[in-house]
Order: structure tokens, then sequence, then C-alpha cells
């Protein structure tokens, strides 16, 4: 993930905020939810962009927008 500023931004583990990996493959049309916290500076965090990089038979996907 990066935040607003470009850098990199590490995943928290183990913490209160949430943490729910995804683990497994889905069934073929089932849906599947992963949650991850990270720690971003105040003045970095105005958007976000995230990448999902699913293996060599998938797409990548990339999402991008406001906090909030």
């Amino acid at each position: 993930m990066k935040d607003a500023t470009g850098e990199d931004q590490n995943m928290l583990y183990g913490t209160r905020a949430g943490f729910k990996p995804f683990r497994g493959s889905p069934a073929p049309g089932a849906t599947a939810t992963a949650q991850y916290s990270y720690a971003v500076a105040a003045e970095a965090a105005k958007e976000f962009r995230v990448e999902v990089h699913p293996g060599l038979l998938f797409d990548d996907a990339i999402w991008s927008g406001p906090v909030g």
C-alpha cells in the first residue's frame, strides 16, 4: 500500500485495529474477505492506493481513492 506521498506502508500485525488475513482459495462464485491495518501519518492519509496481485492466472486489481 502507498500513502498520499507515494511512500510504501507496512502492514500492522497483532494490533487491536484489526488483522484478518485471507487464506485458502474460495470456491467458484464465492467471495472472500480480509482485513489489514496500516499506520499512516496524518499528512499522508489523504488518499490510498491498494494493489492486489493474485497470481499469474488472474489480472492485478488496483484501487485508489480518498480516505473516509
